[in-house]
């Protein structure tokens, strides 16, 4: 259900288009990191101790898996997460550190098992910024009616990178606009098709001041949706 101070912004947004939640719920990645951080913590006494050294890879690999499924519960929960800075950082970084672990483990470079230790450890505060700001980007999402025939007028979205002129339920175009994410995509609503716009941004409300060059108009006479269906 929407807040009524997202329900109060829809006479900002332009006609035809209405505020919506999305439904990204980061409670399952919260559970998933809490328990990763148990394994990371053993790999923290065995860095310092230098004891058990059979169990070091072992141990690192099974840590970097529960990162890796934690970062996966995060960003697949947000269409194009990964085109945003901090999670592209976060997601370089561990395959970075997933490569280290299994080149040190798959040619026994038993000398350097620090290195792989310190690879993966080093993920915690980037896997912690990165879905930190996916939890905390709860800014609702603005769609309305469009049909799948139509295609997406280029001239009504300057700045946008469109992926895809057709509807599709994957990503069609997005932009960066101050820093902030925004990303175009269709959905699926019964037997309605509808185009999405969602704001990697915090607050109560979609900013729809950092678009304001954009021709909403045009973008009304591609959909093709007329004043009842709206």
């Amino acid at each position: 259900m929407a807040s009524p101070e997202s329900v109060e912004s829809q006479a900002d947004l332009p006609k035809g288009w209405s505020s919506a939640e999305h439904s990204a719920n980061y409670a399952v990645t919260l559970l998933v990191f809490s328990w990763a951080l148990l394994p990371a913590g053993f790999m923290l006494l065995f860095l310092v101790t230098g004891r058990y050294p059979d169990l070091r890879m072992p141990l690192a690999a099974m840590t970097m898996a529960l990162f890796a499924f934690t970062f996966v519960t995060g960003y697949g929960q947000r269409q194009s997460a990964m085109r945003d800075g901090r999670v592209l950082l976060c997601a370089t970084m561990m395959g970075a550190a997933g490569g280290v672990v299994g080149l040190v483990w798959a040619m026994d470079l038993t000398a350097w098992w620090w290195a792989a230790y310190a690879s993966v450890l080093g993920c915690v505060p980037m896997l912690f910024v990165a879905m930190n700001h996916l939890a905390s980007c709860t800014a609702p999402a603005i769609e309305r009616p469009w049909h799948a025939t139509h295609r997406l007028a280029s001239d009504a979205l300057p700045g946008w990178t469109i992926i895809s002129g057709s509807w599709t339920p994957s990503e069609m175009a997005w932009t960066l606009r101050d820093s902030k994410l925004f990303v175009m995509f269709g959905r699926l609503e019964g037997e309605q098709t509808r185009l999405r716009i969602e704001a990697f941004a915090k607050g109560p409300s979609f900013p729809i001041a950092l678009l304001s060059d954009m021709r909403w108009e045009a973008m009304k006479a591609q959909g093709g949706a007329s004043e009842e269906e709206e």
